[in-house]
């Protein structure tokens, strides 16, 4: 007699059926099984030498309904029984069965997870599926129609045990911990069907975990091979190697070395069917979260000993699994960076998932960068990573703690990028950011090789002052969010209409519009060049109107002012907008009639002048990033009728700029001679010495009282003021040095005050007045 094996399928997720051809015959009455009609299990049929057909008794104590039919009576030929598929761990043998058992079918193996070893048969090839009733093949006409149907729900989900199989068939997870000065524990189990895990070790005890052994034993107890294997990360040895099975022991004992770390998997038809849930309490911190199938639970690189573990075993999408977490593992130590910082050197210490490398709030520049993965993450793979470097760029990829950047060379890091290779980078995703100098910390990117990985500026002359490494699993619900992480050079363009009706055009920093030929400009437009940076911006101004005043802003290429001579442009604000503005500064300035370059305003402030009836004839306009140096002064960008006291440094000729010198190197007149140290200051500078009292030179030079008119160099004076005896006769005097300030001597010092303030205190009674000294003109 010939018997075949059958392919093992458990039962809870075989394919469904209700036909009354396929169904599980049981004793000598053919009946169909609740559970082929409910789970859908198909089985696999062989044939019989005498017509008598008997089946497997079904044991599952959970089949209530029936199909019964009719055979035929007769004992003259041994009955072989039909081999049946089971759940992993619960197909049972009987000697009534091994004895039917004779041969199997060449290359099949033994059934899988059964401790009896009991043989399952093939489908002979003559026998291609239960319908076909060909030569050679068994009949199962269950065409009887007085043998009733089970109409149970085929959709029925395995979690319905009663369905599937029994609870008591079902196998269970069996696990021992060997824990600090207690040694082997009890054996604790916990079964598909249990909601509350049984507890391996101890807690508040402060004991280490030193080994475990984990086995799956089906409803006898009994321990199946093949089911289950897992590894341990042991203090001061890293993981273990190799895979331990089905109750073997991992981890040391006799060496008081603790498990950190766990991993546990199921194998071949169990992993198929079944989930494996752990966790562990770790030292300091107590329960993690739950983990399942393989993924690591406890904590690597902390030094912290796990002191207990939970372990259940569920069937596939079971809805009383335990919620899994991103907190069942903490790993300290499978990604490193160490920094080389400026005025430090390397770092005593490496920076390990999320923490800072480098430095923050001291202003010191990261040189060079070295980064690992270690083994906490138990996957082959690596990390490459390369720099962009101050005066020559991108470096060449380097891999696994290799130098990237330089040492000795006080050269700055600007940019970096990383990139996980081989397994790891299929099953982990590497976020990073840096901190920048003046934009502080960079939103997070994602790791590779395409541009949108680089983290820092390129082209803007930064240094990167520290670094964040973040590692997580593909599946992680909780991950960085990106954003704006690399920042490159950005540009600007704008146009001038002159009174010509010409448009100048410029861009970062050019003139827009004439000097030397006194043609105002009556209009004006910008747009931003992003260059390769992927943030939004834009570009507002206003211009301020001769005869009209300040009207309303326009962007983005658009055309502000009327285009008329008689309305010219006097003044002009620009802003950004957008994340551009995060990273940017705008800087303008205006050209102005007879006043020549104004200094530079900054992000909306006025540039140029209002109520002076002086009309701008140029402007410039240039994108600086955040934190670096102005282009030029900042002091007087703008100036109207309450602000304007004279002209800037910034227009002075050379002749100008003696005399103010002069009013700098020459000293004080004992007494407080105001007038004969002006006379002094003017002669020192080369033009003549011209003496006189300062109500003298109040009536012989000083003619002009417009604060258009006055220029450096010039005196400015009163011929009489009220605060001293002396002053009431003789007056006051000084010398205009540009920028709205003057130098004069008083009570025998040389001091510095601002025109406003002066012109305030001395022109009580005299309306203050302004001149060349000698009527030498110098501008």
């Amino acid at each position: 007699m010939v018997t075949y094996k059958s392919q093992y399928s458990p039962k809870h997720l075989a394919p469904c059926t209700n036909s009354p051809k396929e169904g599980m015959l049981s004793g000598r009455n053919a009946r169909l099984s609740a559970l082929a009609v409910t789970a859908g299990l198909a089985f696999a049929l062989s044939t019989m030498v005498a017509p008598t057909l008997a089946m497997a008794s079904d044991t599952d104590s959970a089949t209530t309904d029936a199909v019964k039919t009719s055979a035929p009576a007769t004992t003259s030929q041994p009955m072989t029984q039909l081999q049946t598929t089971e759940p992993p761990a619960t197909q049972q043998s009987t000697p009534a069965e091994s004895s039917n058992s004779t041969t199997t079918t060449e290359g099949q193996s033994n059934q899988i997870g059964s401790p009896d070893k009991i043989e399952s048969q093939d489908i002979p090839n003559t026998r291609t599926s239960p319908e076909d009733n060909s030569t050679g093949s068994i009949s199962t006409d269950l065409s009887d129609t007085s043998a009733p149907i089970d109409t149970t729900d085929s959709n029925s989900t395995s979690q319905d045990i009663g369905e599937g199989q029994s609870k008591d068939s079902m196998p269970s997870v069996r696990y021992q911990a060997h824990v600090q000065d207690k040694g082997w524990q009890e054996e604790v189990s916990s079964d598909p069907n249990q909601p509350t895990p049984a507890t391996a070790g101890t807690t508040g005890e402060s004991k280490r975990v030193e080994a475990v052994r984990i086995s799956i034993v089906d409803s006898n107890g009994a321990e199946i091979s093949n089911a289950v294997e897992y590894k341990a990360h042991i203090a001061y040895q890293g993981w273990d190697k190799t895979w331990s099975r089905d109750g073997e022991t991992a981890g040391t004992t006799g060496k008081s070395r603790a498990i950190e770390a766990l991993r546990i998997r199921l194998l071949d038809q169990y992993a198929q069917f079944y989930d494996i849930f752990y966790r562990v309490h770790i030292q300091d911190r107590g329960w993690l979260d739950w983990t399942c199938n393989g993924d690591a639970a406890g904590s690597v690189g902390l030094g912290k000993r796990i002191e207990a573990l939970q372990i259940l075993l569920k069937l596939k999408g079971a809805s009383d699994s335990p919620a899994t977490g991103d907190n069942s593992f903490v790993d300290n130590a499978g990604i490193s960076i160490a920094s080389h910082v400026q005025d430090i050197g390397w770092q005593n210490a490496t920076a390990t998932n999320g923490q800072t490398s480098g430095t923050t709030g001291v202003g010191k520049r990261i040189e060079a960068i070295s980064a690992t993965i270690g083994s906490g993450y138990d996957i082959d793979g690596g990390i490459q990573y390369r720099t962009y470097l101050q005066n020559s760029g991108w470096g060449n990829w380097v891999a696994n703690g290799a130098v990237s950047g330089t040492t000795g060379r006080g050269l700055r890091v600007e940019a970096v990028q990383f990139c996980l290779q081989g397994d790891i980078a299929k099953q982990y995703d590497l976020y990073y950011r840096v901190h920048v100098a003046n934009y502080g910390w960079l939103d997070w990117v994602l790791g590779g090789v395409e541009r949108n990985s680089i983290s820092g500026t390129t082209d803007l002359s930064k240094r990167i002052e520290a670094i964040q490494l973040y590692m997580c699993r593909k599946t992680a619900a909780s991950k960085p969010s990106t954003g704006i992480g690399y920042v490159s050079a950005a540009g600007v363009s704008y146009s001038g209409q002159e009174s010509s009706g010409e448009w100048s055009n410029a861009s970062n920093g050019g003139v827009a519009g004439s000097t030397g030929k006194s043609m105002p400009i009556i209009a004006m437009r910008a747009s931003l060049d992003a260059g390769t940076n992927s943030f939004s911006g834009d570009i507002s101004y206003q211009v301020h109107l001769a005869n009209v005043g300040w009207v309303g802003a326009q962007s983005d290429g658009s055309d502000a002012g009327n285009s008329s001579v008689a309305n010219s442009i006097q003044g002009i604000r620009i802003s950004l907008g957008g994340t551009l503005a995060r990273f940017f500064d705008v800087y303008y300035r205006v050209h102005t009639h007879n006043i020549g370059w104004l200094d530079w305003a900054l992000d909306g402030a006025s540039a140029g002048t209002s109520g002076l009836d002086l009309s701008a004839e140029a402007f410039e306009i240039t994108l600086v990033p955040k934190g670096n140096n102005a282009p030029g002064s900042t002091a007087f960008a703008f100036v109207d009728e309450s602000s304007y006291y004279g002209q800037i440094t910034a227009t002075m000729n050379s002749a100008q700029a003696c005399v103010r010198n002069s009013a700098f190197s020459t000293p004080a007149t004992p007494g407080g001679y105001c007038a004969l140290w002006v006379s002094n200051v003017v002669a020192n500078a080369g033009y003549g010495y011209y003496s006189g009292d300062a109500c003298d030179l109040y009536r012989w030079y000083c003619h002009s009282s417009d604060p258009k008119q006055l220029k450096i160099g010039m005196i400015i004076a009163v011929s009489s003021h009220p605060h001293t005896r002396a002053g009431s006769v003789y007056g006051h005097v000084g010398i205009y040095i540009g920028d709205g300030f003057i130098r004069d001597s008083v009570y025998g010092y040389v001091r510095q005050i601002a025109v406003k303030d002066w012109l305030a205190y001395y022109g009580v009674t005299v309306t203050p007045r302004w001149g060349w000294l000698g009527d030498k003109r110098l501008a």
